[in-house]
């Protein structure tokens, strides 16, 4: 792979070394749910060259990644989480809160009236233990309507 980081979990992912729940993967891209979702569905958009920031894409893989952020929003609101609205979000550089300098965008479901729950995950979401017991469980059943449900 051009541009790996050896201690980049993103690239560890890219290069199958770490285990991932796999949406999607082109030649550019890799589309993964976070296992430590903010919400039912979060999904993450990755691009497989290691870079940090979106100013170090080529025009080309800007194209192919806004494409990409437009079908899974559009694939989590088909599909069976009965999602209302998508939030996208990229933090670009360190300042930013980007904690993986590896660029990659948040497409979190929004189901209405949830942003207690939202503020509450984000606070919690690396040592709650709600995200350790049966997590996979719920992540094999989504990962499993994102490829196999209602589809684009």
């Amino acid at each position: 792979m051009e541009g790996k980081e050896e201690n980049c979990i993103f690239c560890s992912i890219i290069e199958g070394k770490e285990p991932a729940y796999v949406i999607e993967e082109s030649e550019l891209f890799l589309v993964i749910l976070d296992i430590f979702p903010l919400r039912p569905g979060h999904t993450l958009v990755i691009v497989k060259r290691h870079v940090q920031l979106i100013e170090d894409l080529t025009n080309e893989e800007r194209e192919v990644l806004i494409g990409l952020i437009n079908k899974f929003s559009q694939k989590l609101k088909n599909s069976n989480l009965k999602v209302k609205a998508t939030q996208i979000i990229l933090n670009n550089g360190k300042e930013a809160n980007q904690t993986i300098p590896h660029l990659h965008f948040h497409i979190i479901p929004r189901y209405g009236f949830d942003l207690p729950i939202l503020v509450f995950h984000l606070i919690t979401r690396f040592f709650n233990p709600y995200f350790r017991f049966g997590n996979k469980k719920r992540l094999k059943k989504i990962l499993e309507d994102l490829t196999k449900g209602k589809n684009l």
